[in-house]
């Protein structure tokens, strides 16, 4: 599970912050640092969920910027023969963004106005922008390293000389990647799901849910998630939470479980952080329990165990749970059933934070 851990961290964007001296002139003082990634937000999205592109800037020159403003393309997704734009959906810019043509393609553009000089290392200028994933004809296949958007941050000319290095932060903007993955019941992927999950409760969890797995179940592939999240509060600069989905095919190490039948693991990340290795990010806490919901696949289970050939208990991070209603801190389940006719599984619980769940 960590190294699964490990290549999901790898894909993500990682935070860069650079600073750009700008020459020429009497601008010669004029240096910032820009950041420009997706975080919040994983760096492997499904198609047609929310990713998030967070933005910084820190005048570290001695003399006060005019027209700052920031800039990113829309993110744009190759996918075979098309070529897709994402959808904006929500942002926290102080002012009306506006959409210009420029060489680089659309720019969504947020404007701040003035900027005296601050202090290197400490962010000036913050905001988060939420974009909607595009959704190919063909959801089969995922699409490595294919939404791209560029961002930078200008200052003064530069608000209309797009050839001109010296006012853009940095020079030619920085480019963020991420890799679109396959979702349906015919999807090649079985095993993740990434998106950008807004504080609006969700009200389904045994159908759409929040985010979900290929939920098809079967031999090989033995289990699917659904995750079902409630409304949250806000800081005031990220808009909501990081989440992932990472089967495996592993046991999670529970002795009172089902080897071999796999686990999942949950990531909802506070806000402002993104999903990663185990302990490199802080779960959110919820006030009021996320919903999960766990369909096993009955030949998957019969083919392993030859004795037992029931599911009675759900283990979240490594405890077994009571069922609900429970005080316990890690959560319950609400109820364990088995399709009769399919004889697949189902199993329902409830927890305050996310973590690694078996059966």
């Amino acid at each position: 599970m960590k190294a699964a851990w490990v290549r999901l961290a790898l894909v993500c964007i990682a935070v860069v912050t650079a600073t750009v001296a700008v020459g020429g002139g009497i601008a010669g003082n004029r240096t910032g640092e820009p950041k420009f990634d997706a975080v919040p937000g994983p760096g492997r999205v499904t198609y047609g969920e929310n990713i998030a592109y967070r933005a910084a800037f820190t005048n570290s020159g001695g003399s006060t910027f005019t027209q700052v403003a920031f800039r990113m393309t829309v993110p744009k997704a190759t996918v075979g023969t098309q070529t897709l734009l994402a959808t904006f959906v929500s942002s926290t810019c102080p002012s009306t963004p506006t959409t210009v043509q420029t060489s680089l393609g659309t720019e969504w553009v947020c404007t701040f106005g003035k900027l005296t000089p601050g202090t290197s290392g400490v962010e000036q200028l913050a905001l988060a922008v939420v974009w909607k994933v595009p959704t190919p004809a063909s959801t089969s296949a995922n699409c490595p390293n294919c939404l791209v958007a560029n961002g930078r941050w200008v200052v003064k000319e530069g608000v209309n000389d797009q050839a001109d290095p010296n006012d853009a932060f940095p020079p030619g903007g920085k480019n963020v990647v991420a890799t679109l993955l396959a979702t349906g019941t015919d999807s090649a992927e079985k095993l993740e799901a990434g998106g950008y999950e807004l504080p609006v409760a969700c009200t389904d969890a045994l159908g759409a849910g929040s985010l979900r797995t290929k939920q098809a179940v079967s031999l090989d592939n033995k289990v699917s998630t659904t995750v079902c999240l409630p409304s949250f509060l806000l800081n005031g600069i990220d808009l909501g939470l990081a989440t992932t989905i990472l089967e495996s095919d592993a046991d999670d190490g529970n002795p009172a479980g089902h080897p071999g039948l796999g686990s999942s693991a949950v990531c909802i990340a506070a806000l402002g952080q993104n999903c990663g290795v185990e302990g490199s990010y802080t779960p959110f806490v919820f006030a009021t329990p996320a919903k999960f919901v766990f369909r096993i696949s009955g030949d998957a289970l019969a083919a392993l165990e030859k004795k037992d050939r029931t599911i009675t208990q759900v283990f979240h991070n490594g405890q077994a749970l009571p069922q609900c209603p429970s005080t316990n801190a890690n959560g319950c389940y609400t109820s364990i059933t088995q399709d009769k006719k399919t004889k697949d599984w189902l199993v329902q619980a409830e927890a305050k934070s996310n973590g690694l769940w078996g059966w």
